[in-house]
C-alpha cells in the first residue's frame, strides 16, 4: 500500500484480511475498530441476533 510507505506506529482499521500484510513487518501496529468488536460481544450475548438476521434475508 504506497499511501503508507514510510509510516510507522498505530493504524486503526476493520479486520479486512487484505491489511495482515501491512502489519507484519512491525513498524504498523494494528488498532483494531471498535465497532467490530462491539458487534461480536452483543452476539455473544444475545445468540439469536446472528439467526435472526440470517431469517431475514
Amino acid at each position: 500500500m504506497t499511501e503508507l510507505a514510510g509510516f510507522a506506529g498505530t493504524l486503526q482499521a476493520d479486520g479486512f484480511s487484505g491489511y495482515n500484510q501491512i502489519y507484519k513487518g512491525g513498524a504498523i501496529r494494528e488498532a483494531a475498530c471498535l465497532a467490530h468488536l462491539r458487534r461480536k460481544i452483543f452476539d455473544v450475548q444475545n445468540p439469536w441476533s446472528s439467526c435472526a438476521r440470517i431469517l431475514m434475508i
